[in-house]
């Protein structure tokens, strides 16, 4: 029996292997990242597809009931033919849009249920979400106030680069192998010095003899040497236990150059963790850039479309009155539905932004606790006060 009793080699290699482990399972929590970012971005995009569905039907229904004002157009005099054949291929037009939505709509839905793991076309109703859904940062509005403001801006853009390089798995995997080989740097030096401790037993028994000699040696002497001696027998029971220390004292140089690697292989994780994070850095940024462009694009699409739709109205007055001519009602018509999908969309690029910004931090909005919630609040507020800008 030979039992190991210390061995820095192999306690070392128990401590790289557990932190390798750990490294691995950064692996699974990037590709779930990668999954929600992936599912969310869908279903944002199965919501944007709905949304251009119910535009196209209300231009639907706009057009048929210019349609109907054209008839009427003709029956007083106010208008010929062509006024009436021109909203009548308005009105296909229009129909085609919308059979084209839908069916872009059955696509999205289609790509959400392989996501899902369902039936590709399995119906569903899909909820609907706005900027208030609690679901997104966005709805709390202490974090709305840092995105609307420029100056302000510029502090959560820090305040997130610096929780990213601490929650971005990536980062947290590059980490754990340099804490890895950080060990095996160690135990490299450690043994010159160290020995390797282990305890031994040996242990036997004789189950059974028989025949000659069994009985032990027996010599015949003359009598007259008269010598009175016995040979013992060997025991039939034998054990020793022994503690053994052993360090080698010459390798052939074969300690130096694992410790030349070892130290080579951390200065080589040094560079990549320092890459990597340049490079989440940069992620973090482009994604916030981004929604700086998306968020205030929300609000002047809605003022557009507001414009458009009061424009629509008193175009269709006019036209109405035989003011205006069918092209500038047209004109009006196009422009509103232009203008409604533009403001309908630009929500949803804000919210998939959003996505692509937690994504690149590495923890998602809803994944966070309560708690969790707040002490990073506290903690983005408590960065802007001590904020000091890079000059």
């Amino acid at each position: 029996l030979t039992q190991l009793l210390f061995s820095e080699p192999a306690w070392a290699n128990l401590d790289i292997q557990k932190k390798l482990l750990k490294s691995r399972e950064k692996d699974r929590d990037a590709l779930r990242l990668d999954i929600i970012q992936l599912t969310t971005t869908i279903y944002l995009n199965v919501l944007r597809a709905e949304s251009a569905v119910s535009i196209q039907r209300d231009n639907l229904r706009l057009t048929r009931r210019n349609l109907g004002m054209a008839r009427k157009r003709l029956q007083i005099g106010y208008a010929g033919p062509q006024e009436v054949y021109r909203w009548e291929s308005q009105l296909a037009n229009n129909q085609k849009d919308i059979i084209a939505a839908q069916w872009e709509l059955k696509k999205a839905k289609a790509a959400l249920n392989l996501m899902r793991n369902q039936p590709l076309e399995k119906k569903f109703i899909a909820d609907q979400t706005s900027l208030d859904d609690s679901h997104f940062g966005i709805s709390d509005t202490r974090v709305q106030n840092y995105i609307s403001s420029e100056g302000r801006y510029t502090v959560l853009r820090d305040f997130l680069v610096q929780e990213g390089l601490r929650e971005n798995p990536a980062i947290q995997k590059i980490s754990l192998a340099q804490q890895a080989q950080r060990r095996a740097l160690s135990s490299a030096k450690a043994s010159f010095w160290v020995p390797t401790v282990a305890f031994e037993f040996q242990g036997s028994s004789r189950m059974a003899k028989d025949g000659l000699g069994t009985e032990g040696l027996q010599f015949e002497l003359p009598p007259e040497m008269n010598l009175d001696f016995d040979i013992p027998k060997p025991p039939d029971e034998r054990w020793h236990a022994a503690l053994n220390f052993s360090i080698p004292l010459f390798e052939g140089g074969r300690k130096l150059a694992e410790k030349s690697k070892a130290a080579l292989e951390l200065e080589s994780l040094r560079f990549q963790h320092r890459a990597l994070s340049e490079r989440v850095e940069q992620e973090i940024r482009t994604a916030l850039f981004a929604t700086g462009s998306s968020y205030p694009a929300i609000t002047l699409a809605m003022d557009a479309a507001d414009a458009a739709r009061k424009n629509l109205e008193i175009v269709t007055e006019s036209y109405s009155r035989g003011t205006v001519s069918i092209l500038e009602l047209l004109d009006a018509e196009n422009f509103d539905l232009v203008a409604e999908q533009v403001a309908a969309s630009s929500v949803f690029d804000f919210m998939i932004d959003m996505v692509n910004v937690e994504r690149a931090v590495g923890k998602f909005w809803f994944m966070r606790s309560l708690q969790n919630k707040e002490t990073m609040i506290e903690s983005l507020e408590q960065f802007a006060r001590e904020y000091q800008p890079v000059k």
